[in-house]
């Protein structure tokens, strides 16, 4: 069990910095043993406080970072104190809401609850995301029994160490300005041993034609964020169709799952060595996009 904490990075040009509130001996031993790994990518704080306190709250800055994780109890007990679980994460949420109106500012929380009907409660606004632990196993679950594989899998993808996420230039990948097919962004990737699970437009950033980058495709449902203006979804698409055709713009990225930093100079597969990993390759008419050879 872990008492209810806030987390909040903020960037800045040395990188990322991680500072962390908790309670209890147990819970800020387990938070500083985290703060010194070996490996860690940022410099890590640990303080002792209540998130409930709205003076403790407020003499953190939150609204000074970019991003705030509001954890809860993975348990329903609350070593006596007066509030537990989900309630002391519903007025962490209440306290960040106010200091939010008074400064007229939002800052982007994401927020773990215990009970999914204890989301309804939460103070409601867009971009805010929510995490429901039982769930999200449960989820996870059901995939492993239905396929025994992807144990390894999550396995990769929830170890701390490992492939991780990257946002990578486009330009990295294909040529911008022009449409490509997905498909040749996913091929692009493989090439450098990185897996392509997605892409981000900068959502005020220009269109290279003065329009929405995206071109369409046969069945172009697509995935997470398809369809609309570069802003929908903070310019977010995971997983759209590969006969999508894109046209990514200079700040545009591409979301990938690559084996530590996903440097631009990492070496391609021996057996993809002769291609050029960078693909100006364009979709075929009719057929939304062309897959690579």
């Amino acid at each position: 069990m872990r008492r209810a904490g806030a987390k909040q990075c903020k960037l800045g040009t040395d990188g990322s910095v991680l500072l962390v509130m908790a309670e209890g001996e147990d819970h800020l031993r387990d938070a500083e043993r985290c703060a010194r790994l070996p490996g860690r990518r940022m410099p890590v704080t640990v303080l002792e406080g209540d998130v409930t306190d709205p003076d403790v709250l407020a003499g953190l800055d939150p609204l000074g970072f970019d991003r705030a994780v509001v954890l809860g109890y993975d348990g329903p007990q609350a070593g006596g104190l007066p509030l537990a679980g989900d309630d002391r994460t519903l007025v962490t949420l209440l306290h960040l809401r106010a200091l939010e109106q008074a400064a007229g500012r939002e800052l982007a929380v994401v927020t773990e609850m215990a009970d999914d009907r204890n989301r309804l409660l939460a103070p409601a606004r867009e971009g805010a995301d929510f995490i429901v632990g039982s769930r999200l196993i449960s989820l996870l679950m059901t995939q492993i029994a239905e396929d025994g594989d992807l144990g390894a899998v999550f396995d990769c993808l929830l170890a701390s160490t490992g492939d991780t996420l990257h946002l990578r230039p486009a330009a990295d990948y294909v040529v911008t300005g022009r449409p490509v097919g997905y498909a040749t962004v996913v091929e692009a990737g493989r090439r450098r041993g990185h897996c392509v699970i997605g892409y981000r437009f900068q959502p005020d950033g220009p269109d290279p034609d003065g329009r929405d980058g995206v071109e369409g495709g046969e069945g172009g449902e697509g995935g997470v964020g398809a369809g609309g203006p570069r802003g929908a979804a903070h310019g977010l698409r995971i997983n759209p169709d590969k006969r999508e055709a894109v046209r990514f713009g200079p700040q545009d990225a591409v979301l990938v799952l690559a084996p530590g930093p996903a440097s631009p100079a990492a070496p391609a597969p021996a057996a993809a060595a002769a291609p050029s990993p960078r693909l100006p390759l364009a979709p075929q008419s009719g057929a939304g996009a062309r897959e690579p050879a």
